[in-house]
Protein backbone atom coordinates (compact mmCIF):
# COMPACT_ATOMS: atom_id res chain seq x y z
CA UNK A 1 0.00 0.00 0.00
CA UNK A 2 1.49 3.17 -1.25
CA UNK A 3 1.67 6.15 1.46
CA UNK A 4 0.31 9.72 -0.06
CA UNK A 5 1.77 12.43 1.20
CA UNK A 6 -0.49 15.86 1.47
CA UNK A 7 0.04 18.42 -1.31
CA UNK A 8 1.11 20.68 2.16
CA UNK A 9 3.54 18.09 2.98
CA UNK A 10 5.08 18.09 -0.36
CA UNK A 11 4.46 21.76 -1.16
CA UNK A 12 4.84 22.91 2.83
CA UNK A 13 3.69 26.33 3.68
CA UNK A 14 6.91 28.09 2.79
CA UNK A 15 7.93 26.22 -0.26
CA UNK A 16 9.57 27.97 -3.29
CA UNK A 17 6.55 25.81 -5.50
CA UNK A 18 3.94 27.03 -3.26
CA UNK A 19 5.53 31.09 -3.22
CA UNK A 20 5.57 30.47 -7.59
CA UNK A 21 2.09 28.97 -7.52
CA UNK A 22 0.66 31.98 -5.35
CA UNK A 23 2.72 34.92 -6.96
CA UNK A 24 1.64 33.18 -10.26
CA UNK A 25 -2.14 33.04 -8.77
CA UNK A 26 -2.47 36.85 -7.66
CA UNK A 27 -0.64 37.91 -10.94
CA UNK A 28 -3.91 35.81 -12.93
CA UNK A 29 -6.06 37.36 -9.67
CA UNK A 30 -4.74 40.94 -10.33
CA UNK A 31 -4.83 40.70 -14.46
CA UNK A 32 -8.86 39.28 -14.75
CA UNK A 33 -9.71 42.21 -12.27
CA UNK A 34 -8.39 44.72 -14.22
CA UNK A 35 -10.16 43.16 -17.01
CA UNK A 36 -13.13 43.27 -15.11
CA UNK A 37 -12.75 47.17 -14.80
CA UNK A 38 -11.84 47.72 -17.95
CA UNK A 39 -14.73 45.93 -19.48
CA UNK A 40 -17.08 47.92 -17.02
CA UNK A 41 -15.60 51.37 -17.99
CA UNK A 42 -16.78 50.45 -21.74
CA UNK A 43 -19.57 49.23 -19.93
CA UNK A 44 -20.14 52.83 -18.91
CA UNK A 45 -18.97 54.59 -21.86
CA UNK A 46 -21.33 52.41 -23.68
CA UNK A 47 -24.15 53.67 -21.42
CA UNK A 48 -23.32 56.87 -21.76
CA UNK A 49 -23.04 57.33 -25.18
CA UNK A 50 -26.16 55.59 -25.62
CA UNK A 51 -28.41 58.25 -23.12
CA UNK A 52 -26.41 60.78 -25.12
CA UNK A 53 -27.88 59.45 -28.37
CA UNK A 54 -31.30 59.00 -26.62
CA UNK A 55 -31.43 62.35 -25.03
CA UNK A 56 -30.29 63.72 -28.65
CA UNK A 57 -32.94 62.19 -30.42
CA UNK A 58 -35.52 63.55 -27.96
CA UNK A 59 -34.66 66.74 -28.30
CA UNK A 60 -34.60 66.57 -31.95
CA UNK A 61 -38.34 64.84 -31.95
CA UNK A 62 -38.98 67.49 -29.01
CA UNK A 63 -37.70 70.39 -31.76
CA UNK A 64 -39.26 68.96 -34.02
CA UNK A 65 -42.73 69.03 -32.90
CA UNK A 66 -42.27 72.40 -31.66
CA UNK A 67 -41.25 73.54 -34.96
CA UNK A 68 -44.66 72.01 -36.26
CA UNK A 69 -46.71 72.86 -33.57
CA UNK A 70 -45.66 76.43 -34.50
CA UNK A 71 -46.35 76.33 -37.80
CA UNK A 72 -49.69 74.61 -37.72
CA UNK A 73 -51.45 77.63 -36.92
CA UNK A 74 -50.58 79.34 -39.98
CA UNK A 75 -51.10 75.93 -42.30
CA UNK A 76 -54.84 75.76 -40.49
CA UNK A 77 -55.17 79.54 -41.68
CA UNK A 78 -53.66 79.15 -45.01
CA UNK A 79 -56.00 75.90 -45.84
CA UNK A 80 -59.28 77.75 -44.38
CA UNK A 81 -58.27 80.69 -47.13
CA UNK A 82 -57.88 78.20 -49.63
CA UNK A 83 -61.37 76.26 -48.70
CA UNK A 84 -63.17 79.57 -48.05
CA UNK A 85 -61.82 80.86 -51.91
CA UNK A 86 -63.11 77.50 -53.20
CA UNK A 87 -66.26 77.51 -51.76
CA UNK A 88 -67.15 81.47 -52.85
CA UNK A 89 -65.18 81.09 -56.57
CA UNK A 90 -67.77 77.56 -56.80
CA UNK A 91 -70.81 79.89 -55.53
CA UNK A 92 -70.00 82.54 -58.03
CA UNK A 93 -70.20 80.50 -60.73
CA UNK A 94 -73.44 79.39 -59.72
Amino acid sequence: MAIRKSPLSVYGECSQTRRENDALFHGYSGKHETQLRRKAAVVDISNTNRQQIINNNSDITFNSARRLSAHQPALETKLQSESSSHIYSSSNRA
